[in-house]
C-alpha cells in the first residue's frame, strides 16, 4: 500500500512537470483561433504539421541551430576538462593557499553575471573576438564564470571521495600528476562528467544574455536570438502558433539529450548520495 501510494504521487508530480510541455506540444499544432479559443482538444481540430514547415521557411534554422550547436559542444568539453582539471587539483593537490582558493572559486557562485558584463566585453573587443564565438566558448576551458566554479564544486567533491591509494599506487609506477588525472581520475568520473556536460549543454543552448551582447551580425546568431527576433521581429511573425512550433524545435534537442543522458544523471545523484 505504501509503495502504491508512492507510486501515485510520483505520478502527479511528473505530470504536472510534463503538463506545460504537452501542451506546448499540442499548441503548436494549432491556428491561431484554435489556440484562443481555449482547452487541449477544440472541435475539428487536427494536427497542423505545416506550422513547423513554415517555421523553416521564416527563420534560418539550420544557420542558427549549426552556431548554437557548436558553441554548446565547445562548451562541453570545456566545462568537463576545466572543470574536472582544476577540480582534481583542489580535490588531491596539497598546496599553500588550496582553501582559500577554493573559497574564491565558490564565491564566483555568488556574483552576478551582469557585474562583469562591462569588463569582459571591453576585454574581447580589445583581442578583437567581438561577433565571433570565441568569448561564448574561450572561458568554458579556463572554468571562467560562475556557474562553471559549480562543475569545479562537483568534481572536486567527487575526487575527494576516491581513496588515496589509487593515486599512490599510479606514483609508485611512474606516473606524473596529469597522468594520475588523466588516465585513472577522469575516467572514474564518468557519471559526474555525464551530469556537467547535460548541465553545461542545456545551460549554453538556452543562453540568451551572453550572445545578445558578442554576437551582433544575423549569421552569427544563435537559436535564442533567433527564437526572440521571431517574435514580432525582422521575421514578421505575431501568430502565437508559430512561434509555439519555433519554441518546440528549440527546445528539443535540450529534451532529447536528457533523456538518452537521463541513466548516467541519476546515476550521478545517487553516487553523490552514497558517498555523502
Amino acid at each position: 500500500m505504501r509503495r502504491l501510494a508512492a507510486g501515485l504521487a510520483c505520478l502527479l508530480v511528473a505530470a504536472a512537470f510534463a503538463a506545460p510541455f504537452l501542451w506546448l506540444l499540442l499548441a503548436s499544432t494549432k491556428t491561431g483561433a484554435e489556440i484562443a479559443a481555449g482547452g487541449l482538444f477544440p472541435p475539428g481540430w487536427t494536427p497542423r504539421v505545416a506550422n513547423y514547415a513554415e517555421v523553416f521557411e521564416r527563420m534560418p534554422l539550420a544557420t542558427q541551430g549549426a552556431n548554437t550547436a557548436w558553441i554548446a559542444l565547445a562548451n562541453v568539453l570545456g566545462a568537463v576538462f576545466s572543470g574536472a582539471l582544476v577540480g582534481f587539483a583542489f580535490g588531491r593537490l596539497r598546496f599553500f593557499g588550496r582553501d582559500l582558493l577554493f573559497l574564491l572559486v565558490l564565491a564566483a557562485m555568488l556574483l552576478p553575471p551582469q557585474v562583469t558584463m562591462i569588463p569582459l566585453f571591453l576585454l574581447f573587443r580589445g583581442l578583437g573576438w567581438i561577433d565571433t564565438a570565441l568569448p561564448l566558448t574561450v572561458p568554458a576551458f579556463l572554468a571562467g564564470n560562475g556557474f562553471h566554479a559549480f562543475f569545479v564544486f562537483l568534481f572536486r567533491q567527487y575526487y575527494l571521495s576516491l581513496p588515496r591509494e589509487l593515486e599512490e599506487a599510479a606514483r609508485l609506477d611512474g606516473a606524473g600528476w596529469f597522468g594520475v588525472f588523466w588516465r585513472i581520475f577522469l575516467p572514474l568520473s564518468l557519471p559526474v562528467a555525464a551530469t556537467v556536460a547535460v548541465f553545461a549543454f542545456v545551460w549554453t543552448w538556452n543562453d540568451f544574455q551572453l550572445p545578445l551582447v558578442f554576437l551582433h551580425s544575423p549569421e552569427n546568431q544563435t537559436l535564442a536570438l533567433g527564437l526572440a527576433a521571431f517574435q514580432g521581429g525582422p521575421y514578421g511573425n505575431s501568430d502565437a502558433h508559430l512561434l509555439l512550433a519555433a519554441s518546440v524545435l528549440v527546445v528539443l534537442p535540450c529534451a532529447l539529450l536528457f533523456l538518452a543522458a537521463q541513466g548516467l544523471f541519476l546515476r550521478s545523484i545517487g553516487v553523490g548520495g552514497r558517498k555523502a
